[in-house]
This record gives C-alpha cells, structure tokens and sequence, in this order.
C-alpha cells in the first residue's frame, strides 16, 4: 500500500494575496502551478499518477480547476486529498 498523498495546490495566476496563502493553509506546505495547468497535470505533480494517460483514464471528475477553493477526497484506493486555490 502506497503512502496517503495529501497536497495543497495555489493557481499562480497573479491574483492570489500572502494573505490567502496564510489563511488558507497555515503553516502547510503550497504547491504554486501554472494558471494553463489543468487537473490531469495536479494529479502527475502530487505523484497519485505517473503520465497524462493514466491521470486521463482515471479521473473522473471535470478536467478543468474551478475557481475558488477545492478540495477532492478519497482519490484512488489510498484515499488521497488534494486542496486547490483558483483565485
């Protein structure tokens, strides 16, 4: 059984306040990406899928990162989180 993967995600797209960061997720470690990556590349960057071929026939959900604050839960057998901030 793998380690349990749980990631905080920031869509660095310029809008996003320290303030955000700090009351978001305080004393967590942030992951800052692309505001062109999508979901498939979240899933590869926190290490719950290796490629984009394996992300793609496994995730279920929506592709794109909502704006706002998102959290997904119980990813994979693992039960992996993953947060995202889409300011």
């Amino acid at each position: 059984m793998l380690a349990k993967i749980d990631k905080n995600f920031i869509v660095d797209n310029g809008r996003c306040r320290p303030s955000d960061v700090v009351n978001l997720f305080p004393e967590e470690e942030v992951i800052y990406i692309s505001e062109t990556a999508d979901m498939l590349d979240v899933l590869i960057i926190a290490g719950i899928y290796k490629n984009r071929a394996e992300a793609f026939l496994k995730w279920k959900h929506a592709v794109y990162i909502p704006y706002g604050f998102t959290t997904y839960r119980k990813i994979e057998e693992e039960n992996h989180m993953l947060s995202i901030y889409n300011p």
